[in-house]
């Protein structure tokens, strides 16, 4: 259903607010009011669900990318323009499409992990890919909650300063790993 669906799924949703580095055009004069924001465009992401979190690759501006609570991970590369679904290469158990985080390492920008889960199905855990989201293996086996009640209520993921190649995350009731 995903990978047949999700692009047309796309055009409806309406989501993600990204700055542009020079002002928009102006919407037409027939465009949603939802669609219109002065110096900023909306773009649609996901198949349902909030969007959690946008994160910008820092060792390459033009990559970006964005998780949804229910509707998986996607990434960007021409800043944000368009958007490429990662989790069709996502193993199928209970809730891996809701995702609670996503951390690009500071020096590669292909280098990504997620964490997913659901509080209504089993523990899924945290998944990296190292190609940019082309292909992902199974890191941690840990509780996450990407459509929980809390959901929007921080971040998941951290990197001590100056500590590149340590990563944090924070479970839902597995502790900290």
């Amino acid at each position: 259903f995903t990978r047949r669906f999700m692009p047309a799924l796309l055009g409806l949703i309406p989501g993600l607010m990204l700055a542009t580095s020079a002002p928009a055009a102006a919407p037409s004069a027939d465009a949603p009011a939802y669609r219109r924001h002065g110096e900023w465009r909306s773009s649609s992401l996901g198949g349902g669900g909030y969007i959690l979190g946008t994160l910008v690759a820092p060792s390459n501006p033009k990559i970006h990318y964005a998780y949804i609570d229910v509707g998986g991970a996607y990434r960007s590369e021409d800043d944000g323009a368009t958007w490429r679904m990662l989790h069709g290469g996502w193993p199928v158990p209970p809730g891996i499409y809701d995702t609670t985080g996503l951390s690009i390492h500071p020096a590669d920008a292909d280098d990504v992990l997620v964490a997913v889960g659901s509080v209504w199905a089993p523990r899924v855990g945290v998944y990296r890919s190292r190609d940019g989201g082309r292909t992902w293996t199974e890191t941690l086996a840990a509780q996450f909650y990407g459509n929980g009640d809390f959901r929007s209520a921080g971040h998941v993921f951290a990197r001590p300063p100056g500590r590149p190649d340590t990563l944090y995350v924070a479970s839902a009731g597995d502790g900290v790993h």
